[in-house]
């Protein structure tokens, strides 16, 4: 049996999964009686989870997947924790309790956040680069880290101030320029994922690979499910109910400013990314290149 046999089963499932996804995500924000912490938050994250392992299975190998989940999780909590603690690097913040158990001062939901999330920004920027780690250059070593974490934090703009200012899940203890949310959580954010990458790129070997799974609806697959976290913001803001709401230094924000200002940068910031990746897979694809 070859490759391409042995992993058959790979596309479809993640179809699968994106399906599933798309349902709890959308299903939650328009239809009430599925807005539950366990639909809307819950199973969309580990729903990306599982996307993200058997995705990364196929690209890295099943070692490879699983070092970069250690690496995130590891590093997406001590920096969060650091964080809290300090103020570095992200700012001073805590997380509230609807985000659920903590592991120490860190929502144990976060680290598995960090993993899901990272790993498609990672997989966006090597398509876009046309380069992966199995290249062995030091575009690859090096440069990579630094496109997947601006691609990465393209998607922390639009999230955060939604669960930071409007729905409480995390409080900046100053509030922030950004809806609530100050620069240095982006800051933060890209430190905190140009880690984490940096760090897999380093540590990961050619030999974890095994059996690679390269079908074109694997490379599509990542920019096609980073389009539709895009679109949450669209959705919202013609589905958001609008209210305004204080930050902890007493700025007074409107939702609807907010809805309309992160369907700009999910559209012109997220979506132009995917829908460029998308692109340059087909370009590359025409021109008979791998």
């Amino acid at each position: 049996m070859d490759a391409s046999q042995s992993r058959s089963w790979l596309g479809p499932a993640l179809i699968i999964i994106i399906a599933l996804w798309v349902v709890s995500t959308f299903g939650s924000m328009l239809i009430p009686a599925m807005a539950t912490p366990a639909l809307s938050l819950r199973a969309p994250l580990i729903l990306l989870m599982i996307f993200a392992f058997l995705h990364g299975a196929g690209q890295y190998g099943i070692i490879g997947s699983f070092v970069f989940f250690v690496i995130a999780v590891i590093t997406g909590n001590v920096f969060e924790n650091m964080s809290i603690m300090t103020g570095f690097p992200f700012g001073n913040y805590h997380h509230n309790e609807m985000l659920g158990p903590k592991l120490f001062l860190v929502p144990l939901v976060v680290g598995p956040a960090f993993y899901g999330v990272s790993y498609l920004g990672w997989r966006l920027a090597a398509t876009l680069l046309g380069t992966d780690l199995s290249a062995g250059n030091a575009l690859a070593k090096f440069g990579l880290p630094i496109v997947a974490s601006l691609v990465t934090v393209a998607w922390d703009i639009c999230l955060d101030p939604l669960a930071t200012t409007f729905a409480k899940f995390t409080t900046y203890e100053q509030g922030g320029g950004y809806f609530g949310v100050p620069l240095s959580n982006y800051a933060g954010w890209f430190l905190t994922v140009w880690v984490i990458f940096q760090l897999f790129a380093l540590v990961w070997r050619p030999s974890w690979i095994g059996r690679r799974a390269d079908s074109p609806s694997l490379l599509y697959l990542p920019p096609v499910f980073w389009t539709l976290m895009a679109l949450q913001y669209p959705v919202l803001w013609l589905t958001g109910a609008h209210f305004e709401v204080h930050d902890e230094a007493g700025t007074l924000w409107r939702s609807q400013d907010f809805y309309e200002t992160a369907v700009m940068m999910s559209v012109y910031g997220m979506m132009s990314i995917s829908v460029t990746t998308m692109f340059a897979i087909a370009s590359r694809k025409a021109r008979g290149v791998n």
